[in-house]
């Protein structure tokens, strides 16, 4: 567009798409002091071959910093999740420990027939609630960091579900829970550990 084309005609500077095959970037601007020698052919395709240049440096420039902020985005998930599996590892040995003495605690103190066993228990539920967060972040950060596989099985609807209740079972408090399955035999392919852990949460 501009000085010696039929769009805008009549302003004293030709107006070049700065375009690469991905997109058009910007335009160029060229003001000439002679506009007879800007329109020779030659001086044309110079400045065709200029635009080109100049469109994919640009486009060079934007994929670096695409690929650089996406490396940058990449490291930093990375050590996010080793972090946070660090932290699960080291947590988690102290936790089945604490738990192991908290489930004696509460056998022998409600064998004692002692006041303290509710108390006990409560520890214990606590505990256990806490092993099973820890567990619930070490496997996000297997399934984010792509080192996570699952092992499905054919499983009957009712053991999945039974299995779960049995977990919850010392945290209900005596509470009852009423299942209504439409086939208690009904057949799903699951990871059942953690299928279990998907109904707990």
């Amino acid at each position: 567009a501009g000085a010696g084309t039929d769009t805008l005609p009549g302003v004293p500077y030709q107006i070049l798409p700065l375009k690469s095959a991905a997109r058009t970037w910007g335009l160029l601007v060229v003001e000439p002091a002679n506009l007879r020698q800007l329109m020779i052919p030659e001086q044309q395709r110079l400045l065709e071959t200029f635009t080109l240049l100049v469109a994919s440096a640009l486009e060079r420039l934007t994929l670096t910093a695409s690929e650089e902020q996406a490396r940058l985005n990449s490291e930093r998930e990375s050590l996010r999740n080793s972090l946070l599996a660090a932290l699960s590892h080291d947590l988690r040995t102290p936790l089945t420990v604490l738990f192991g003495q908290a489930e004696i605690l509460t056998l022998d103190l409600a064998s004692e027939g002692s006041k303290h066993a509710p108390q006990a228990n409560e520890i214990r539920q606590h505990v256990l609630n806490t092993t099973r967060l820890v567990n619930n972040l070490l496997d996000m950060a297997r399934i984010q960091s792509g080192g996570f596989n699952l092992h499905k099985e054919w499983l009957t609807l009712e053991e999945v579900v039974g299995s779960a209740l049995r977990m919850l079972e010392p945290g209900l408090g005596g509470r009852h829970i009423q299942l209504a399955l439409p086939d208690p035999l009904l057949l799903v392919h699951v990871d059942g550990p953690l299928f279990e852990r998907v109904l707990i949460n």
